[in-house]
């Protein structure tokens, strides 16, 4: 209300124009977040089971990778991980790195990849998970070969993922269950929750409700405004001059774009 009131006091259509080009290209720039966040912010994360179910592992991207201690043997190691995206930590240089065995005292000389995000393959669960709900992630291309598997297993009480080290069999190739409620079919697993653009999408359309329902109902009985429809509209004149201005935020944008000098003045 109060960006329409302001627009209604300034003194010239030239202001007004300024005003309406900038209008636009928060447009411009509100669609295109939207259309960036519409799709997949980790696609690779998203798998459909063979029963039709589909999981979405994504909220598993941690801005700080996950860190465990595990004993094979009687060696104990550290996995550094995350899972849709790379890791941030240094894994001696190795690149596209998303899962890092680390050893000894963990220096970068002490930290292998042990899978690469590029080669993720997301399978069924093996016959000894059977009746679980869930999903392996499988990486391969690490340090001098060495591969990994996750299996990742429902549990609807784990929102942080919970890690158990099953064994390393063959040579360099290590088996992590993963128990996380993302692995779970329904709603807490396919989805984290509502996205930033979503949340716009649903309060853009309630906000031009109020305003308009809301605007017409203050003319009308508070401003007792008479006549048709039109004079009831909040600020219809800016509405009213609107297109003309959206089309003529459009070419001063275009010719900025393009370089061009086609833009003439309104």
């Amino acid at each position: 209300f109060f960006f329409f009131f302001f627009f209604l006091k300034l003194p010239n259509k030239r202001e007004k124009t300024m005003v309406a080009r900038s209008v636009f290209l928060l447009f411009v720039l509100l669609s295109s977040a939207l259309l960036i966040n519409a799709a997949e912010e980790y696609p690779n994360c998203v798998w459909v089971s063979p029963a039709g179910v589909k999981y979405d592992l994504s909220p598993l991207a941690a801005a700080q990778d996950y860190s465990v201690k595990y004993t094979s043997g009687t060696t104990q190691y550290g996995l550094v991980v995350n899972f849709c995206k790379p890791l941030s930590y240094d894994c001696n240089g190795a690149s596209n790195c998303v899962a890092c065995q680390t050893w000894n005292d963990a220096t970068p000389s002490s930290r292998g990849s042990i899978g690469t995000l590029a080669s993720m393959q997301i399978l069924a669960l093996p016959s000894t998970f059977a009746g679980q709900d869930g999903m392996v992630l499988s990486y391969t291309g690490g340090f001098q070969d060495r591969t990994s598997e996750f299996d990742m297993t429902c549990d609807p009480s784990a929102a942080q993922p919970v890690f158990v080290f099953i064994g390393e069999n063959p040579i360099k190739h290590y088996n992590f269950q993963v128990k996380t409620m993302y692995a779970c079919p329904g709603e807490a697993g396919k989805s984290g929750g509502l996205s930033p653009g979503s949340i716009i999408l649903i309060l853009l359309p309630c906000f031009f409700l109020v305003y308009f329902v809301g605007g017409i109902l203050i003319k009308k009985f508070i401003m007792k405004v008479d006549g048709g429809i039109k004079e009831l509209i909040p600020n219809n004149n800016f509405w009213l001059e609107f297109p003309q201005n959206f089309i003529g935020g459009f070419k001063f944008i275009k010719a900025k774009v393009f370089r061009r000098g086609e833009y003439t003045s309104v």
